[in-house]
């Protein structure tokens, strides 16, 4: 029931950039983690249909013996990484999460139907988050991503695919709106300021606290290349309100370790340098 196009249509209104939690008028931020109970196909199907960043499908595989209820079983894969993508400060918002182990959950009863790597593979190309159980029976995460694939000119984009990006950006524009709202708060703005007033801002000083942020950001693991942020950000006066400064912020997000890919080969003896 949590992720039949209906509830599907309220999390978008929920969340949605325009009016919902990530508007510029809110900026409370938030995501949807949806149980979703199905065939392969079906949650293939499923997840080929969406395409939200604001929501992650969690799949359970039907008529497997599943023992832990959909509520419960999305509950505890989202509280295993909850702490992590919450954490901007340490850098564990960044982290591949593979093998994390699930408490409270137990693994479905027929284990020929858990996903082999190549079904956990067609998951994840559909917009479909994966699982895994452990040898030892234990459920523990293989890779949590939203639903969202294509951009708006319907072009495949994986720019916010992975979990972690959300749980960075989050963090990223919390840290940068409090530093702009402490060093820049109740002050009057101009396009100099000569004699160093504290009661002014300018266009100048606020790319300052925004590259200060994001070095910050880049030392705790959140972002990186923050040389390259402070070559590309923008911050000017809005031509058309005095009072108002327009800033672009293209933000290079440090990424999760998935694969280690490495080809080994073997001599029976070394050549001669």
């Amino acid at each position: 029931p949590f992720a039949d196009a209906t509830n599907i249509g309220r999390y978008a209104a929920l969340l949605n950039d325009t009016s919902g939690r990530w508007a510029y008028n809110r900026q409370v931020y938030g995501h949807v983690f949806a149980p979703s109970t199905g065939s392969t196909a079906a949650l293939t199907t499923l997840g080929l249909s969406l395409n939200d960043r604001h929501l992650t499908i969690l799949p359970r595989i039907a008529a497997a013996g599943n023992a832990t209820p959909a509520w419960l079983w999305a509950a505890g894969l989202v509280s295993r990484i909850v702490p992590w993508l919450s954490d901007g400060v340490t850098g564990n918002v960044s982290r591949n999460q593979t093998g994390l182990v699930v408490e409270g959950v137990k693994a479905q009863r027929n284990r020929a139907t858990v996903p082999t790597y190549a079904g956990r593979n067609t998951l994840l190309r559909s917009g479909i988050s994966s699982f895994l159980i452990t040898a030892d029976g234990r459920v523990a995460i293989d890779k949590i991503i939203t639903t969202y694939q294509k951009d708006a000119n319907a072009q495949p984009d994986e720019t916010f695919r992975d979990i972690q990006a959300i749980g960075q950006l989050v963090a990223i524009l919390r840290f940068f709106r409090a530093q702009l709202s402490y060093e820049h708060g109740q002050k009057a703005l101009a396009d100099e300021n000569p004699g160093g007033l504290g009661s002014l801002s300018t266009p100048k000083a606020i790319k300052a606290t925004l590259v200060h942020a994001a070095e910050t950001m880049e030392i705790q693991g959140v972002l990186e290349n923050a040389r390259g942020f402070a070559d590309r950000l923008v911050v000017q006066r809005n031509t058309e309100n005095a009072n108002r400064v327009d800033i672009l912020a293209p933000i290079d997000r440090v990424n999760a370790l998935d694969v280690i890919a490495a080809n080994a080969r073997l001599y029976s003896q070394y050549r001669a340098a």
